[in-house]
């Protein structure tokens, strides 16, 4: 039987198939599904789509060997209102796409409605057969690993404005207290415990209206995985209600030469995602 898992609205991941080891969510060890972002054509910071305009839903897939190219299907549509089981579309797609790709994307005009949903499949090897909800579509080859993937988000509307991704433009992000960039490719010591500090600007994320019992600033839930070694949790959380915006975690090198990858996704809980890549070199 196929590996099969099913990301749910909030991409949160579900694991469901036969002989599945249980492993730590901050773990990659097999084809994940990590994140979807929408990018409008004319904001691409914007995380609210707006009804009538040009954008894309970018998703970002990982595997044990960290960025990898996958086969993918993928379709957009107007979510029908409901607050059970797996989100379905209320008319036929606006939009669908296939192919093979390291960072699988979906170019679409947004329908009316509430809420924008797009759903599909990802697979390891060879093409998808898309279906009409996410839990039809599939992989041809009957020996890929496959993972089953929505996305939702609503609408700007009256009651609900416009808001932006989280920033991490400006963030800062350290290994062992030295600066980590996107290039640099550290290395750290068999077994080493190392500490992950990622600082985000007070800019980072957007207010919330007086009136919200959450505090006057966004929730930021930041996952935080890693394709070798381990995390000693899988996220952490930013309050609403704090005004530090750290984030120290400790991360364990595997005890052999290998060269792991990183993964930092910043949420703010109501459809907008951020994230960084790093490497590190364990020797």
């Amino acid at each position: 039987m196929k590996n099969v898992k099913l990301v749910a609205p909030l991409l949160v991941l579900a694991s469901s198939g036969c002989g599945e080891p249980l492993v730590e969510r901050q773990t990659i060890t097999g084809l994940r599904v990590l994140g979807a972002r929408y990018e409008a054509d004319a904001d691409p910071d914007r995380a609210t789509p707006l009804a009538g305009e040009s954008g894309t839903i970018r998703w970002l897939v990982a595997s044990p060997e960290g960025p990898t190219e996958v086969g993918f299907g993928l379709f957009a549509c107007a979510a029908l209102e409901s607050a059970r089981g797996v989100p379905q579309c209320a008319a036929p797609p606006v939009a669908e796409a296939s192919g093979s790709a390291s960072e699988p994307a979906l170019q679409l005009e947004v329908p009316e409605g509430a809420r924008l949903l797009t759903a599909g499949a990802f697979c390891s090897a060879g093409d998808v057969e898309l279906g009409p909800d996410a839990e039809t579509s599939r992989c041809v080859a009957s020996d890929a690993a496959q993972v089953l993937a929505s996305y939702e988000i609503s609408l700007a509307g009256p009651t609900n404005e416009p808001h932006r991704h989280p920033d991490l433009q400006d963030a800062t992000l350290r290994l062992e207290g030295a600066p980590w960039a996107e290039d640099d490719i550290p290395c750290v010591r068999r077994g080493a415990r190392v500490a992950v500090d990622l600082a985000l600007r007070p800019e980072a994320r957007d207010a919330r209206p007086p009136e919200d019992p959450a505090g006057p600033w966004e929730t930021l839930q930041v996952s935080h995985l890693s394709t070798d070694g381990k995390f000693e949790r899988p996220f952490s959380v930013l309050g609403g209600d704090t005004e530090d915006l750290d984030v120290f975690v400790e991360w364990e090198a595997p005890d052999r030469a290998t060269t792991a990858h990183v993964y930092l996704v910043v949420r703010d809980l109501r459809g907008g995602v951020s994230w960084l890549q790093r490497r590190v070199c364990v020797e």
